[in-house]
């Protein structure tokens, strides 16, 4: 029989249980509803609202309903499409008179766009009708053609299914001439007459409508006064003419402004050899031509060019009155200053004659210009002119009206020469200018601390020698203080010889010289490495390192210090020697730094713990906890991670850590725990767990996230910051980061996966491939003290930088990048830098022609010895004259350009290429060259920060020594970003940034010094001479390493970029979208399934098909990490790469598999040694041609045309 009382019992239980669930369920929808109004007024995450079948319950779409109303109430309307991206929405709850407006904006908008996608995105979302959906596209048709685009118009009509007939409807045909009105408007003659064909409006239509005949005449008249001779090129001027003749200048009359235009548009084209049409299609009035012939004359007169001027007033009938109006006497007085500013002294005598300038004038003007080059204000401003103009005209500089002005002059001029270092010019001014010698010593001596402080002090002893000065004038304390701080930077750069001098001027004592060498030491060991210059230090002055403390030495010197002969004793001082050295023996030194855990982990972790307080240089404790750390979690960069773990080591209570480090580890150890009911929380058990217990899952977590990101799984925690610290550090870090978070990523992941949850399942026939590659032996052979000094000294002299007059090519490379990377300093105000720069290039742009009378003499000379008739020499000496002139007339439209151009404000990208096209039209100067490098390198900055970064980190060491380092630093970022990226052509989404024109393309390419092939660039060349040095006798050794290949389509397909370091990790976005589905990523992947697995490199698997339909397996950014390809023998780990993806094929029954055979940094692969085995095995395999589609253009490479830059080639085939 039943128990009746335990039955009873039963019954209670269950009775309570289904209330708890009632009233769960009811939280749980009062939740959904709350967190779906919250999330749409752009609060909480998607991740909040729950599964999508929830959100279809009726309580959910109430709430949908409230949250659409309010946002349209406050006019978020974008948030309502963002919430209903995320949960669905009855139909008449979008039926709002203002929504409905808004999404009939954007549907048309997006039509105009061509982004047929997100049309169908907003119908879909919207439940918009598909009679609606034409009304908006024939809105977008109508839009198209009235702002001129007339095949995107047509195309989208017919996409949108109007048909041809919409396009002849009478409000088309009026929207298309308005389009045509736009064309002529900006010239452009034939997309109009183009747009009216396909709209089936007749070409004498277009040219008979007075409003298109107004459009055209509005543009030519608009640029006629830009069409100087100066600053036009054939094209536009052709343009122009082309226009006046398919729309013929209507009999009447010009309006003032139109004839002013015409006035100017000739004064600059009267001496063109397309004068005459000019004139056939503009016709010009007599008065026009007379008043082009007078502003002619008056440009050329204020240039000093007065034979021109003759010319012109003869060859046009100008009264001889010209030349005594007064708008005329104005220009023949700046014509004087101009001709004397150039030494053109006849000249300036002729224009005295013909103006009518008196005496007195011309001596007043001279002295003007005579002051004017001393001052510098003179484009040319060279101050021997000055001797020449008052030698010349025999001018009284003592004339009481200038004599001060030219004394000080003077003087000032002596001041700028020594300011800018340039002693022996100051000393020819003295000369010349008779300044005396008190003057000259007040000017000079207080040069001279800055002058020592900067290690110049060759400058101080040629002035002192010059005006008799005593020599304890550097025994002053000032003049002693200066040369220590000389001394040390000096010494810090390793130019030792500059130190003694320096020691021997001031007499500085045996204590002050330790002083001063200690400190260069420690400045330069804060630098982060055992320099050249700081073994010279240690080895010349004898110094006695216990006056160096811990916290002048980094954890990353220290870890150098080891090996280093002399500083031994410095190491064995220091807190931390013991814990180095048992971590040493866990992780040893890797042989390239780049590639040294040491240096690219290690360090900056250390240092970030240091900054934090979280550990003491001066407590060995901390490094023996360090020393755990590295044990248990090896050797990664994980501030958040690495913080936690010693404040458990040290035995920190769960209670006391940090409220935000509290819940992370809540939510780590609980990850993959279900709530019981509302009041449960996750990961509650981690509040009873020691500190060991704790640390045990940290390593759990790390361990296990790993394996769910090979599993394609997306592991529980990843959304902590911890989390996200782990999956950075697993992935490793890239040069092309983008500023996108890891959580945005995998939550938009999440999304795809629920839409569609066989995204992320591999096809089947993918499988893992371990293969055994061979490792190098890279252990030193015992060398001779000679031969290990032979390669020391050949590196040495690849790396030598020469001197500033007699610089090495690579040294010259690296000054002119070193100077364009240090003019923008932290607090440089842009604007002002600008300012100085632009009044350098003005200056630098000057055109002088001073040499051309003696070249003109020199050749009429020549023409006379060969007995050349006086007509043609002087038709010759003409065209000299005229190329002398224009080349005159360019750089002064440079310098006019330059003086009207601002920096650009704002970080609008386009407006800072606008500003570089500017630019790119300039004189190729040194000067121009700096400017450009530097400006280029701030766009840089502007684009792709990484980029930015390591381009200033290679060149930071301004003057200093060229290490090996350097060089690889700054040959990685011109190889694999500047030439492959950044000029790499102008597709938008390639470059990063807005289009370079040709002309901007080429001047950076000067500016950067780029060659047509890299290998031959300086950079390349001194670093493969390293790379043969340091490798030596390095041999394929017996042993061999096994590297899996592991297929994966979930997380790590969306950052493979990343993980192979390679330009593909800017594609997170679209991956994480679940575009692309044909793509796979395989790791690389070291130590499978042990505790010290690690992830090191990608390649990608495209599926594709030829236009014939055979399938085809295209190996694609084959970029294993660059310290793998250094362990291993590189050419057999490419080899069993594409073994592995013939096995691929042939499991998935594809036939061809293939590869671009392209540049290193291109599609093939970031890896010069993945490229160099390519080229060497596949050279002459057959190219294929691939069917044209996303994943054959991934990243922006056209590895679908046989016949383009990026190609494929067939590597197998069954």
């Amino acid at each position: 029989m039943p128990d009746k009382e335990g039955s009873a019992e039963h019954d209670v239980d269950n009775a309570e249980e289904q209330e708890r669930q009632r009233k769960f369920e009811e939280k749980a929808k009062a939740d959904l509803v709350r967190s779906i109004v919250d999330f749409g007024l752009g609060y909480g995450d998607a991740q909040s609202l729950g599964p999508m079948n929830a959100k279809s319950s009726p309580e959910a779409l109430d709430a949908v309903a409230l949250a659409v109303q309010r946002l349209v109430d406050y006019g978020h309307f974008s948030n309502v499409l963002t919430l209903l991206r995320h949960v669905p929405v009855r139909a008449a709850d979008v039926q709002i008179p203002a929504l409905q407006q808004w999404v009939a904006e954007r549907i048309a908008e997006r039509y105009a766009e061509f982004n047929l996608e997100g049309v169908q995105q907003m119908c879909e979302v919207f439940h918009v009708t598909p009679e609606a959906k034409k009304q908006f596209a024939a809105v977008a048709v109508k839009r198209c053609l009235e702002s001129g685009r007339s095949r995107d118009g047509m195309s989208l009509s017919a996409t949108a299914g109007l048909g041809h007939e919409f396009l002849l409807t009478p409000e088309i045909q009026e929207a298309a001439r308005r389009g045509i009105v736009h064309h002529l408007q900006n010239g452009d003659v034939g997309s109009a007459f183009a747009f009216a064909d396909g709209m089936e409006i007749s070409i004498d239509e277009i040219k008979s409508d007075e409003n298109n005949r107004e459009a055209a005449w509005r543009y030519i008249y608009d640029g006629l006064s830009d069409l100087g001779a100066s600053n036009m090129d054939p094209f536009s001027f052709e343009k122009t003419l082309q226009i006046a003749k398919e729309f013929p200048l209507v009999d009447r009359a010009r309006t003032t402004e139109e004839s002013a235009k015409t006035v100017v548009f000739f004064s600059n084209w009267l001496k063109s050899a397309h004068l005459d049409r000019a004139r056939e299609l503009l016709r010009p009035t007599t008065k026009e031509l007379q008043g082009a012939a007078r502003l002619s004359l008056i440009n050329n007169l204020q240039q000093g060019y007065i034979e021109q001027s003759i010319a012109l007033k003869h060859k046009h009938n100008l009264p001889e009155s010209t030349f005594g109006e007064l708008e005329v006497q104005e220009a023949a007085k700046k014509g004087v200053m101009h001709a004397l500013a150039d030494g053109r002294f006849e000249d300036s005598a002729v224009i005295e004659e013909r103006c009518f300038i008196s005496e007195e004038e011309m001596q007043r003007l001279a002295l003007e210009a005579a002051l004017a080059s001393l001052e510098g204000k003179h484009y040319r401003g060279k101050w021997q002119n000055a001797i020449e103009i008052v030698e010349h005209f025999k001018l009284d500089v003592a004339d009481p009206r200038y004599a001060e002005k030219f004394h000080f002059a003077a003087r000032d001029s002596f001041t700028m020469s020594l300011a800018s270092g340039d002693v022996p010019d100051a000393l020819a001014k003295q000369r010349a200018f008779q300044l005396t010698t008190e003057e000259c010593r007040d000017a000079a001596v207080p040069r001279f601390e800055g002058w020592l402080k900067n290690g110049a002090m060759e400058k101080c002893i040629a002035i002192k020698n010059a005006f008799g000065l005593p020599s304890d004038i550097f025994a002053a304390p000032e003049m002693r203080a200066a040369a220590k701080a000389g001394m040390q930077h000096a010494l810090y750069y390793g130019y030792t010889d500059n130190a003694y001098v320096l020691e021997d001027l001031c007499v500085l004592s045996d204590d002050e010289v330790t002083e001063v060498s200690t400190r260069a030491l420690i400045e330069n060991l804060k630098q982060g490495s055992v320099t050249d210059a700081a073994r010279d230090i240690v080895e010349l002055f004898h110094l006695d390192l216990q006056s160096v403390s811990p916290q002048d030495v980094s954890f990353k010197v220290l870890v150098q210090l080891a090996g280093e002969k002399g500083f031994a004793a410095l190491a064995a001082q220091d807190p931390w020697h013991d814990g180095v050295a048992a971590m040493l023996k866990v992780q040893a030194r890797v042989a390239k730094s780049e590639h040294d855990p040491w240096l690219t982990d290690m360090a900056p972790l250390v240092s970030t713990l240091l900054a934090e307080n979280v550990i003491a240089r001066e407590k060995p404790e901390d490094a023996e906890v360090l020393l755990d750390y590295v044990k248990m979690f090896g050797m990664y960069n994980l501030p958040q991670m690495a913080t936690a773990f010693v404040a458990l080591k040290r035995g920190t209570e769960f209670g006391k850590l940090p409220i935000a480090t509290q819940d992370q580890l809540r939510a780590i150890v609980g990850r993959g725990e279900k709530p019981k009911d509302p009041n449960h929380v996750v990961g509650k058990k981690a509040e009873r767990m020691d500190g060991e217990q704790i640390i045990n899952e940290l390593r759990r977590f790390r361990r296990d996230m790993q394996g769910e990101l090979l599993a394609d799984e997306i592991p529980g925690g990843i959304d902590t910051a911890i989390g996200e610290e782990i999956f950075a550090g697993l992935k490793g870090d890239t040069r092309w980061g983008r500023s996108d978070r890891p959580r945005d990523i995998v939550q938009m992941w999440r999304v795809t996966e629920a839409q569609g949850p066989d995204v992320a399942k591999l096809p089947e026939g993918y499988r893992e491939h371990p293969v055994r590659v061979p490792l190098l032996d890279r252990r030193e052979k015992i060398e001779k003290q000679d031969e290990a000094k032979e390669r020391k000294e050949k590196a040495a002299k690849l790396l030598a930088r020469g001197t500033k007059e007699k610089p090495t090519e690579l040294g010259a490379c690296f000054s002119l990048l070193e100077g364009a990377s240090a003019e923008f300093g932290e607090k440089v105000d842009r604007k002002v830098w600008w300012e100085g720069k632009r009044i350098e290039l003005v200056a630098t742009l000057a055109y002088d022609d001073s040499g051309m009378e003696k070249a003109l003499a020199e050749r009429e000379a020549q023409l006379k010895e060969k007995n050349n008739p006086p007509e043609k020499i002087a038709k010759i000496l003409d065209g000299v004259r005229a190329g002398y002139a224009k080349k005159r007339a360019e750089a002064a439209a440079l310098q006019d350009m330059l003086r009207g151009l601002d920096y650009p404000n704002g970080s609008d990208d386009a407006a800072f290429v606008a500003f570089l096209e500017k630019l790119s039209g300039l004189r190729r100067e040194t000067a121009v060259r700096q400017v450009l490098l530097t400006l280029s390198a701030e766009h840089i900055r502007r684009i792709v920060p990484e980029w930015g970064t390591r381009l200033d980190g290679a060149l930071k060491n301004t003057g200093g020594a060229i290490t090996a380092e350097r060089v690889t630093g700054l040959h990685d970022v011109y190889v694999q970003y500047i030439n492959e990226h950044y000029l790499g052509g102008d597709d938008e989404h390639h470059t990063g940034h807005t289009p370079f024109s040709p002309a901007l393309h080429d001047a950076l390419t000067w500016a950067y010094g780029l060659p047509k092939d890299m290998d031959g660039h300086i950079l390349a060349k001194t670093r493969m001479s390293l790379e043969a040095i340091e490798k030596g006798d390095v041999t394929v050794s017996d042993e061999a390493m096994t590297v899996t290949l592991v297929p994966t389509h979930g997380l790590l397909r969306i950052y493979s970029g990343d993980i192979g370091d390679s330009c593909t990790a800017n594609q997170h976005a679209s991956l994480a979208q679940g575009k692309v589905p044909d793509l796979h990523a395989v790791m690389f992947v070291t130590n499978r399934s042990t505790a010290q697995e690690r992830l090191q490199g990608s390649v990608l698997f495209v599926e594709t098909r030829t236009p014939d339909g055979e399938n085809v397996l295209l190996v694609r950014a084959n970029n294993p990490r660059e310290n793998l390809i250094n362990q291993v023998d590189a050419e057999a780990l490419v080899k069993a790469t594409i073994d592995a993806a013939i096995a691929t094929a042939k499991a998935r029954g594809i036939k061809i598999v293939a590869v671009p055979l392209d540049a290193a940094s291109a599609s093939c692969s970031n890896r010069s040694a993945v490229a160099e085995y390519y080229h060497k095995q596949y050279a002459k395999a057959p190219k294929i041609a691939l069917v044209n589609e996303d994943e054959t253009n991934f990243n922006g490479y056209n590895n679908w045309d046989a016949n383009g830059t990026h190609p494929s080639v067939v590597v197998w085939r069954v």
